[in-house]
């Protein structure tokens, strides 16, 4: 050790409300390889209001010798690591987060790096990895490619640097070593760009790594924050972008290309990344904020825009139109269009990609959809698309959809044209040399642009995962040619041999999967020879039935007929498995039988839409694209929509050829923002409706929704956990003042009843959670629900809030109560919905309610009055479901019968080319 210097590292650890992490994070510097005699770790205590503080006094009275502790005011990141910085006198000099950890050997890696490499650098850093909710490598660890080494900047410049916590500092650099607390981000920038126009060099150590903690779901990280405060807007351009410039300008009397790549990175994510500014922003503050943009945009060469590795062509294109404050330049040249700025050329219209959504051959007819991607065109300007067929192009017809195009700071970046089209093959099936090369183009102006970037959605039947990837229908083959699709006459023979050509393809890959899928395409095909049946599949959850799909399942047992093989699907270890297993056959949910049976079946029915309840293979699905094309999905839902979920169930997410609803008013909601076609919407009304009955109990059930904001996972089997701040949310604090109120507990006594909280599914434990904070000796807490259906019918009154339990709740004309404490925060973007066509309090079956005095009022008038639903209420309920009759199970059946041999895709642009006539017309 170089006498002047007592320890080798000093680590200054900025600590606020890291409870539950702060211990994995030191435990990782005690650990280390070099010893922990050689660490002088410094926690400054920012003021937190959980044990945080408590934990670094434990660690200073165990490691007296090198843990220092100081404990001071909230003050932000910046000012408690100036504040443990003044006690820094290690020889290196490190500023960990506080939820993160090293691997065990980085000091010593580091040591050694820097003894050899003493007197050329000040800077050393090593490899981010991300844990917990995010795993694999940050985006800036590409500097360590070629292994440990001294970087020169002037030549490597796109070594960009911008955090401190894996980096560590020569101690002789310390006195330039200042966070600038008026830096809402981007202070680890300042300090980096401080410290390197000393050498220009940076030293990277490849072998070691830095834990960087992404915190799960309902967890919001310091930079979602910051895009909160103003000075994410003004004082990042004012004290480090030009800051930076001045600073590089007084020192080299220009910017070097290091200083400029640096800066458009960390730029480049205003431009990437969504943030709500305007509800930051006045109107005034938004157009200053754009016009400070293009001003310091202007400091940067083009180059620089377009090296960088994060940005898709649009979001360039957008960088360089506010620098510049204007459009791009369309230049034609032959067959293309290319937008420029001046002489920086971007992404031409060949090379703007088209996505094929999913084509069929079917009746000597070829069916297409997909949308294409253009950017730098006006809005308003019209663009056709085309599909070439050999050396014709015809016409596709648009469809209107706005989801697919892309906007950045209020602003649209690319246009998305959603097309579909149908073209007739050649009848004549005894000629065999009949063949299509079909390929895409669009047409702006007067030019024909053929793209030259094909890509195939996930429901296509091919796809380019594999070089002999085909499909085959009615006697036609399709295969992917360059960037096109090739279609041919094919008998069974040419099936067979390009069936082989695909399993010798798979064998040679030589993985796990591509190896099990040889044998499960040669069993696939030797099922469908021996087997008649079509198979159903039928489910709820993966670990619990009780839903729609159970209820379906109960009556196909009904029908006396020997062609269908229905099963259905759970998870072996499941409560519910036995008693479902009773019914009928029951197959263990992801096992191999499961994926099996879901390969040859005809139809996959759910009350769930998650993506493995539709393909239980997952990202393995790609060997089998043409047998995925063959089956349909029905939906049964698992509750009436009255929200918008289009997000998240539409047809290009979902591929649903029958979506089950019960009522007018959600049909129409689906038709209109599902981008479904009529014939998937089938209004039949859901099958667990069929079993609900009535039998008093006396009891008063309080059932709330959840919310995804404080729920942690989606593992595989659907389970979620609560987030780390559940109990600070207001869902929380609303429930337990609700089940404190004696006033309830008095109410229920009076007049005779009891009290229930059923938890919902995706929100396990909160049960344990209410007793810890409320004494709730007079509730029963259910986890589990065995049957919705006896649930419903024991419950005199629900009080629920946004929950879709309600509609089946008003389908007994029993009263309901919607306690909505914290509306706006539900509605607010942060949970899986928005507000859809259903107005609780003018379309609702019972009174809606904002505050805890509200709900005990009627409660007690309910309860006084025998817990009868109100005249206006049977109303809505009589004029809102589509049938009363407890039919629905036939009339689903009957539906996925009438469409079981059907082409789901065939019929959608059936529709969609009569839909465009009838509009024509």
């Amino acid at each position: 050790m170089d006498s002047g210097y007592e320890i080798l590292f000093s680590v200054v650890m900025a600590v606020y409300n890291v409870e539950p992490f702060l211990n994995e994070a030191v435990d990782s510097l005690i650990n280390q390889t070099i010893g922990f005699n050689n660490i002088q770790l410094i926690m400054v205590d920012d003021g937190s209001t959980d044990r945080s503080g408590s934990i670094c006094d434990e660690y200073a009275v165990q490691y007296p010798n090198n843990v220092i502790v100081i404990h001071k005011e909230n003050g932000g990141v910046a000012s408690a690591r100036n504040t443990g910085l003044k006690y820094a006198y290690g020889k290196y000099i490190n500023f960990m987060d506080s939820d993160d950890k090293f691997s065990p050997d980085a000091f010593e890696k580091v040591a050694t790096f820097f003894d050899k490499n003493e007197n050329s650098i000040d800077i050393a850093t090593i490899p981010i990895f991300f844990f917990d909710a995010q795993h694999g490598e940050h985006w800036q660890n590409d500097k360590f490619t070629k292994g440990t080494r001294v970087l020169d900047l002037f030549w490597e410049y796109k070594a960009t640097l911008m955090f401190v916590n894996a980096s560590f500092f020569h101690n002789r650099v310390k006195s330039v070593i200042h966070f600038d607390s008026k830096l809402v981000c981007g202070e680890d920038i300042k300090v980096i760009l401080s410290v390197l126009p000393n050498k220009m060099k940076l030293g990277v150590v490849s072998e070691c790594k830095y834990m960087y903690r992404r915190r799960s779901a309902g967890e919001e990280s310091l930079i979602q924050s910051s895009k909160k405060k103003y000075g994410w807007y003004f004082d990042y351009f004012k004290y480090l972008i030009d800051w930076a410039v001045d600073y590089y300008n007084t020192i080299y009397g220009y910017l070097p290309e290091y200083l400029q790549y640096e800066l458009t990175s960390d730029l480049q994510w205003r431009f990437r990344e969504l943030y709500d500014f305007e509800t930051i922003l006045s109107e005034r503050e938004i157009v200053e904020y754009k016009q400070t943009l293009s001003r310091v945009l202007s400091n940067f060469d083009d180059k620089y825009i377009m090296e960088q590795k994060m940005l898709w062509p649009e979001h360039k294109c957008q960088m360089l139109s506010y620098k510049y404050g204007k459009a791009p330049t369309l230049v034609q040249r032959e067959s293309n269009v290319i937008p420029c700025f001046g002489n920086t050329k971007l992404i031409s219209f060949a090379d703007q990609y088209a996505k094929i959504e999913n084509f069929c051959i079917s009746d000597n007819k070829f069916m297409v959809e997909g949308y294409t991607k253009i950017f730098g065109v006006d809005e308003d300007e019209p663009i056709d698309v085309y599909i070439k067929v050999n050396d014709e192009f015809v016409q596709c017809q648009i469809i209107e959809r706005s989801d697919i195009n892309e906007y950045r700071l209020g602003e649209l970046i690319y246009r998305g044209i959603q097309f579909y089209c149908t073209f007739d093959l050649l009848e004549n099936s005894q000629n065999a040399n009949v063949s299509y090369n079909i390929s895409f183009a669009v047409k702006f102006k007067n030019c024909y642009v053929v793209k030259r970037d094909i890509r195939f959605g996930k429901f296509c039947p091919i796809g380019k995962e594999f070089k002999n990837s085909y499909y085959f229908s009615n006697g036609w083959l399709a295969v992917i040619k360059n960037n096109s699709i090739f279609v041919k006459r094919c008998g069974k023979k040419g099936h067979i041999k390009c069936e082989l050509k695909l399993l010798k393809e798979l064998w040679k890959k030589n993985e796990p999967s591509t190896r099990k899928a040889v044998f499960a395409r040669i069993a696939y095909y030797i099922f469908k020879v021996f087997n008649k049946q079509k198979i159903w599949l039928i489910s709820d959850r993966a670990y619990r039935a009780g839903d729609n799909g159970e209820a379906l399942f109960q009556y196909t047992k009904t029908i006396k007929e020997n062609n269908r093989r229905i099963l259905f699907v759970l998870e072996k270890d499941s409560k519910d498995f036995k008693r479902i297993s009773k019914i009928g056959e029951t197959v263990d949910y992801l096992s191999w039988a499961h994926k099996f049976l879901y390969l040859v079946s005809n139809t996959v029915i759910s009350s769930q839409g998650d993506e493995l309840t539709f393909n239980p293979l997952g990202a393995y699905v790609t060997p089998y694209r043409d047998f995925r094309h063959e089956i349909k999905n029905v939906f049964l839902q698992h509750g009436i929509t009255q929200n918008d979920v289009s997000r998240w169930y539409n047809y290009y997410k979902t591929n649903i050829s029958g979506f089950v609803v019960s009522a007018m008013p959600e049909y129409k909601s689906i038709v209109e923002n599902y981008y479904y076609t009529r014939n998937c919407i089938w209004l039949t009304g859901m099958p667990r409706l069929d079993l609900l009955h009535s039998d008093d109990s006396k009891i008063i059930t309080i059932m709330p929704t959840w919310r995804a904001y404080l729920v942690e996972n989606n593992p595989i089997d659907g389970r979620r956990t609560l987030c780390s701040k559940f109990e600070e949310s207001n869902f929380f604090k609303s429930y337990c003042q609700l089940l404190s109120n004696s006033k309830l507990y008095k109410l229920a006594k009076t007049f005779g009843y009891s009290i229930q909280f059923v938890c919902h599914p995706n929100m396990n434990g909160v049960s344990d959670k209410f007793k810890s904070y409320v004494n709730c000796a007079d509730i029963d807490f259910i986890e589990n629900v065995p049957s919705y259906a006896d649930l419903f019918a024991e419950t005199s009154l629900l009080i629920t809030d946004y929950s879709s339990v309600a509609f089946d709740f008003a389908y007994l004309k029993k009263p309901i109560l919607y306690y909505q404490p914290d509306y706006h925060e539900f509605f607010s973007g942060k949970h899986t919905l928005v507000k859809g066509y259903f107005d609780y309090e003018s379309e609702g079956f019972g009174e809606v309610v904002f505050s805890e005095a509200e709900l005990i009022s009627l409660l007690n008038n309910y309860l006084e009055n025998e817990c009868k639903m109100k005249e206006t209420y049977i109303n809505r309920v009589e004029n809102f479901f589509a049938y009363n009759d407890n039919s629905n199970s036939k009339r689903v059946y009957e539906k996925i019968v009438e469409h079981e041999n059907d082409n789901p895709f065939k019929v959608r642009v059936s529709e969609l080319s009569t839909q465009q006539a009838q509009f024509e017309a």
